[in-house]
C-alpha cells in the first residue's frame, strides 16, 4: 500500500484509508491518483486498489480520486472529530471519445485566443502569473456562450509555478469568465519543485512569504489568533452602494478588542462571523492604483493614500477557519479589490506556514 504523511502542527493527526474499485467489475483500480485538494498530500493506489494518508490536521477536506480511464470522484471528508476515516470508492468507467484533432489554422488561432483569455483570468494578474507554465494546455476545450468563455477538460491540468516553486496538478470542475466576473471550481494538489540550486530555495521561500503577506488567508490567520494590529492589518466596516462601489464617511475601524473568531465545537477550529461589508488595509500591500485616493482625501482617510484596499463579505452566517487561515466552510466569502487580481498563480497549499521570525 502506498502512503504519504504530513504533519500539520498536531500531536496526533487523523488518517484516511480506503480502496478504489471499478463500479462495474468490482476489480481494484491501481495507479489512481488520490489527493486532498489544496494540499501537498497525495498518493496512488496500490495493485490491490488501497491507499493511505496519515497525520492530517482536523478539518473538512475534499479527497479527489482520478484515473484517466474513469470519471473523477470528489469525496467530502470530515476530520473534525474522527481519528480514522475509511473510504470505499467506486469509479465509473469513462467513455473515451477518441476525439480527432484537426490541425486547422483558423481553429488553432481561435483556440490560442481563448487560451490566452483563460490563462489571464485563471492565473491572475500578479507578478507570479508571469512565471507559470502550462504543460500540454491543448487538453483544455473552450466554448463561448452569451459572452461567457467556458473551459473544460477530462484530463489533469498541470502547471509549473516557478515563482513559488510548486508543480500543480488540478481537476477543473468548471470555469467561466465574463465581463468583470470570473467563476471556477478547482481541486489542486501541490508538489514542491526539486531544488537545483540553493538560490532556488531562498527565492521560493521569500516569494511565498511575499505572496502570503496581505493575502485573505493572512487576514484569517490573524483573525484566528487575534493579532491584526501586530501583523500590520487594519480592518474597517464599510458601506456598499450598488454592487461595486464602497463608500465611507466616518469609517469604523474594527478594534483589536473585538473577537472575530471564537471557539467552535470542533477541535482546532474557530467560528468567524462578520456581518456586512469590510475593507482590509495591509501594510504589506502598497497602493498601486488611484481609484480610491480622491474619495479618501474627501473623507480625511489618509491610510488609503498608502495602502491598496481589499474588500470582502460573508455569504453565510458563520464559517470555520483553522490556525493557518484556511476556510473549512465552502463558498463562505466573496472578495474584491486587490484580492480579486489574485489567481491560481498565488495559491499556497493549506499546510503552508509563513516564517514569523523577525
Amino acid at each position: 500500500m502506498l502512503s504519504v504523511s504530513i504533519f500539520l502542527g498536531q500531536d496526533h493527526g487523523s488518517d484516511i484509508r480506503g480502496r478504489v474499485i471499478d463500479s462495474k467489475t468490482k476489480d481494484p483500480v491501481y495507479f489512481a491518483d488520490v489527493f486532498i485538494s489544496n494540499t501537498t498530500i497525495g498518493s496512488a493506489t496500490a495493485t490491490d486498489g488501497t491507499f493511505k494518508m496519515n497525520n492530517i490536521a482536523p478539518g473538512c477536506y475534499k479527497v479527489v480520486v482520478h484515473h484517466i480511464a474513469y470519471q473523477t470522484k470528489v469525496l467530502h471528508v470530515n476530520l473534525l472529530k474522527e481519528k480514522t476515516v475509511h473510504l470505499a470508492v467506486e469509479l465509473v468507467p469513462r467513455v473515451l471519445s477518441g476525439k480527432r484533432i484537426e490541425i486547422v489554422a483558423e481553429r488553432e488561432k481561435l483556440w490560442q485566443k481563448h487560451f490566452q483569455e483563460f490563462r489571464k483570468a485563471f492565473l491572475g494578474k500578479t507578478e507570479n502569473a508571469k512565471y507559470c507554465h502550462f504543460y500540454h494546455p491543448e487538453v483544455i476545450d473552450f466554448t463561448v456562450r452569451q459572452g461567457w468563455l467556458y473551459a473544460s477538460t477530462d484530463s489533469l491540468i498541470r502547471i509549473r509555478n516557478q515563482a513559488l516553486g510548486y508543480d500543480i496538478s488540478l481537476i477543473l470542475e468548471n470555469f467561466r469568465c465574463g465581463p468583470n466576473q470570473i467563476k471556477y471550481q478547482i481541486y489542486p494538489v501541490f508538489r514542491p519543485m526539486p531544488v537545483q540550486a540553493l538560490d532556488d530555495s531562498i527565492r521560493w521561500v521569500r516569494q511565498r512569504q511575499k505572496t502570503y503577506l496581505g493575502s485573505f488567508r493572512h487576514f484569517l490567520r490573524a483573525a484566528y489568533h487575534q493579532s491584526l494590529d501586530q501583523e500590520g492589518l487594519e480592518l474597517y466596516e464599510v458601506k456598499q452602494v450598488g454592487n461595486k462601489i464602497y463608500t465611507w464617511g466616518s469609517t469604523d475601524r474594527v478594534g483589536e478588542d473585538v473577537k472575530m473568531a471564537v471557539k467552535s465545537d470542533f477541535p482546532g477550529l474557530k467560528s468567524i462571523c462578520l456581518k456586512g461589508h469590510y475593507m482590509l488595509l495591509s501594510h504589506h500591500i502598497p497602493r498601486k492604483t488611484d481609484k480610491f485616493v480622491e474619495q479618501a482625501q474627501k473623507a480625511d482617510f489618509y491610510q488609503l493614500e498608502f495602502y491598496e484596499p481589499c474588500f470582502f463579505n460573508m455569504n453565510c452566517d458563520m464559517a470555520l477557519i483553522d490556525p493557518l487561515g484556511n476556510v473549512h466552510t465552502p463558498h463562505a466569502f466573496s472578495v474584491s479589490g486587490h484580492w480579486s487580481v489574485c489567481g491560481v498563480a498565488d495559491m499556497l497549499p493549506f499546510e503552508y506556514q509563513p516564517d514569523d521570525s523577525p
